[in-house]
């Protein structure tokens, strides 16, 4: 059974359905995962209330681009510090993964082989709500035949699924994510076999 928000994904809400099958009960998983792509704080705020109900011991949040020593590059790193620091979260730690596109499949990829190094075999994936479908998606499909576990856990902020249509830049973000949804559904995921 897929412990995920996917109704409240970007397709169910460009139709214009009501949200189904929303898990509201997260279990508890081996670590929280912040998808850290677009330096969203809501995303570390939401982090810290699932580690205030100890869902997970440690929250990993991966950092886009690698320094000169191979880690994290110091102005993204520098971003995720302060968001850690000011969402107050306290067991947290951070890992570079290259920028490559396409992004989010090679995010996920970095993320899988990080995962294996430390024996992790199921996360609560932290995402932005419009985004959370395409997220989910691709997180499946490639840490599912490694043998890790993965909820999804949708962020909205003040663009929500009762909202978005009221501003352009609404209709604008879910076109956006509508399209990359299917972009990685036609052409990323299905090259993955």
């Amino acid at each position: 059974r897929r412990a995920v928000a996917l109704a409240e994904g970007t397709e169910a809400v460009a139709a214009g359905t009501e949200p189904v099958g929303v898990d509201t009960e997260l279990a508890a998983a081996d670590a929280i995962l912040v998808e850290n792509i677009e330096d969203d704080y809501l995303l570390f705020e939401r982090a810290r209330q699932l580690e205030k109900e100890r869902l997970a011991p440690v929250v990993l949040v991966p950092v886009l681009g690698l320094g000169p020593n191979g880690g994290p590059g110091r102005v993204r790193l520098g971003f995720a510090e302060v968001m850690c620091r000011v969402a107050r979260l306290e067991r947290f730690e951070f890992f570079p993964i290259p920028e490559r596109e396409p992004i989010t499949l090679n995010f996920a990829q970095g993320i899988a082989e990080e995962l294996r190094a430390r024996r992790i075999r199921s996360v609560i994936l932290v995402t932005s709500g419009f985004r959370s479908e395409r997220a989910f998606e691709v997180y499946e499909q490639v840490l599912t035949p490694m043998g890790i576990e993965i909820r999804c856990d949708p962020v909205f902020g003040s663009k929500r699924i009762d909202n978005w249509s009221e501003t352009m830049h609404g209709i604008q973000e879910v076109g956006l994510q509508l399209g990359k949804l299917w972009y990685y559904r036609w052409f990323v995921l299905l090259a993955l076999g």
